[in-house]
């Protein structure tokens, strides 16, 4: 069970796809075990396996357990009535995002009433170096731990935005915690923007992001707006964390 479970995780945003021979160097076993787990995890949806190039991605038994995992989140619940008013007062998608190892992990999603609007659904995960939402889980962190989680390994480009530069992506960090806002212009898909801001537990830690997602052009013409309503939400929804935590204390 312990190595299915290390199998599982070697799958992350730099590797989506595995082929059998690379899992098997990766993780140091013989080619019988891995196949062996491999065939496992394939019968019971927990991978695919692409019958042409013989590459293994997540199943979508993988996928319901994150969605159980995103919709258990404790703070959630406290969190999705800001979530609806705002999307209904900013008129874009709102996100609501925790950090989970050197991802953004978006744990719930209130879409905006624009026909024209950004569609995603809680469970879905971004790299932490791109993305209004990810810059701002890990701005607050300390710079070692930022060169710890992103350095070492070749950043995904996704748009001519993305930044794959360690030295810059720092440089971005501190941009984004000295303004207490991120804003992205394109950096996951051309045709999308984003403002986001840091929510906080006890007024020390940022456990989550607030982001407002849309169409580039109208974020990028409502950017203060959006900021406005945001920092707004993101008070609301810190004072109500720290006022659980502390009864719960």
């Amino acid at each position: 069970m312990d190595r299915a479970l290390q199998l599982l995780t070697t799958f992350d945003s730099a590797h989506p796809q595995w082929r059998a021979r690379d899992l098997s160097r990766q993780l140091g076993w013989d080619k019988s075990v891995t196949h062996r787990i491999l065939t496992t995890l394939t019968r019971r949806g927990f991978l695919l396996v692409d019958s042409r190039t013989h590459a293994y991605r997540l199943g979508p038994a993988v996928y319901h357990l994150g969605q159980l995992a995103a919709r258990d989140n404790p703070m959630v619940p406290m969190v999705r009535p800001t979530l609806h008013e705002l999307a209904m007062r900013c008129g874009e998608t709102v996100l609501f995002t925790v950090p989970d190892g050197d991802e953004a992990h978006c744990v719930a999603a209130v879409e905006g009433p624009s026909p024209i609007r950004y569609s995603t659904r809680a469970g879905s995960r971004v790299p932490g170096h791109t993305g209004a939402g990810a810059k701002v889980l890990f701005a607050w962190r300390s710079e070692r731990e930022q060169r710890r989680l992103f350095g070492g390994r070749t950043l995904a480009r996704y748009t001519d935005h993305t930044i794959t530069d360690l030295d810059l992506l720092v440089a971005e960090f501190a941009r984004v915690r000295d303004a207490g806002v991120a804003v992205s212009v394109g950096e996951m898909d051309p045709d999308v923007g984003a403002v986001s801001v840091p929510v906080w537990a006890g007024h020390t830690t940022v456990v989550a992001a607030l982001s407002a997602v849309g169409p580039l052009a109208r974020v990028q013409r409502e950017t203060t707006q959006l900021k406005e309503a945001l920092a707004s939400a993101a008070t609301e929804v810190s004072d109500r964390l720290t006022e659980h935590d502390a009864v719960t204390a």
